[in-house]
């Protein structure tokens, strides 16, 4: 009697492995290998392993796409590294942006958590104000090529650094795409980029014949430093404008639109003259101290902003 028992039981089990392909939470009838019925549509598994929530025919690993029911996937917060969670994960991030976004969705590259901008679009945003007076002259012009302490020098291509940076960010994530060494600007992806740039220096006298102007120049180069183009805007004065010693305020400001691939750099540069008599035959120094224009400072006059678009 036990030996018929033992059989009985181990044939039964046998049959059962054999034979049951399917498990059905709900109801006694299933086409699929797994299934959960509910009072909507059903969730299930397909015999290709894919799963289908509130749909039959899924069509991805796991599909939502109801067409009865919204097909919202909840995901929350992890405190685990971007290398933890390994590449590919997704996390919902609460923290609000620095444009006010309460929360944003991060994914993991494998190395860091990399948000996704909650508008739809990654966006550089740079804002930057100059109150010094430190300028470089990168070629001789008027002057010898070299960092100058006390503004700008007349017929001489001024590069600017040393900007107070007040933002410098990708969507709303702190990057250092603004190099403030340098005064320039380097484009982390391909893209236009609206770029505005605005200076003022102080008083003194035009006292040149004619063509007195100045002019603030975008200049974009690739990443080997090589010139590309330059968009630039000029403001004219008249000669004897500002008799002295009360002088005349000059500047000028440059909107442009600059396509940029990744890895060019845009920086904003001075060329201009107004200036007392010049002194040709006298040393460097000299002809500086006697024709530079220091900036207007801490009066918001000096700015750039850069946008990507």
């Amino acid at each position: 009697m036990m030996k018929k028992l033992s059989f009985y039981i181990i044939f039964t089990l046998f049959s059962a492995s054999v034979v049951s392909a399917q498990m059905l939470i709900g109801d006694k009838n299933s086409t699929h290998p797994m299934e959960v019925k509910t009072q909507g549509e059903n969730t299930i598994i397909t015999e290709d392993g894919r799963m289908g929530v509130q749909m039959n025919n899924p069509i991805l690993k796991m599909d939502l796409r109801s067409l009865s029911e919204e097909g919202t996937l909840a995901i929350g917060w992890t405190d685990q590294t971007a290398a933890q969670a390994g590449k590919g994960a997704l996390r919902y991030n609460p923290t609000p942006t620095w444009g006010g976004i309460q929360g944003f969705i991060e994914y993991s590259d494998g190395t860091e958590w990399v948000p996704f901008h909650p508008e739809g679009k990654p966006r550089i945003v740079i804002m930057a104000e100059k109150n010094n007076d430190i300028v470089r002259v990168d070629a001789p012009g008027y002057v010898a090529a070299g960092t100058y302490t006390g503004g700008v020098p007349p017929r001489t291509s001024t590069f600017l650094p040393n900007w107070e940076v007040r933002v410098d960010m990708d969507s709303g994530t702190p990057q250092n795409n603004w190099n403030n060494d340098r005064g320039e600007f380097v484009a982390p992806r391909t893209g236009i980029y609206l770029a505005t740039f605005a200076f003022a220096l102080e008083k003194a006298p035009v006292q040149h014949e004619e063509h007195n102007y100045w002019e603030a120049i975008w200049q974009v180069l690739d990443g080997n430093g090589v010139r590309k183009y330059d968009i630039k805007s000029n403001n004219g004065y008249p000669s004897d404008s500002g008799s002295a010693p009360a002088g005349v305020v000059v500047g000028s400001y440059c909107t442009a639109m600059l396509y940029m691939e990744e890895g060019d750099i845009a920086r904003p540069f001075i060329w201009g003259k107004s200036e007392f008599t010049l002194w040709p035959n006298d040393p460097n120094n000299t002809k500086y101290n006697a024709t530079r224009r220091p900036f207007i400072k801490n009066q918001g006059f000096n700015s750039l902003t850069i946008i990507e678009q």
